[in-house]
């Protein structure tokens, strides 16, 4: 067998009802970021960029915090 070496950045490492609850989270966010926009400007712009980074994590289906502690909520396959 040969070892893989270096970083696949792609590596799937959550579950479908993980990138479901990404994904739901970001639509509700996008909205209320515009919505908070006139208000308060910061926290709409704050509200904005983590909806994008959990749109691209449940559209991609990675997560590079979970990389990083090398964590995956995907089932093991046997």
């Amino acid at each position: 067998m040969t070892e893989k070496k270096g970083f696949d950045f792609f590596l799937q490492n959550q579950s479908m009802l993980d990138r479901q609850v990404r994904f739901v989270i970001s639509v509700i966010g996008f909205p209320l970021a515009y919505y908070l926009y006139d208000e308060n400007t910061m926290l709409a712009s704050v509200i904005a960029v983590v909806s994008f980074v959990l749109l691209y994590n449940a559209l991609s289906g990675t997560c590079n915090v979970y990389r990083m502690f090398d964590y995956s909520t995907c089932e093991i396959k046997e």
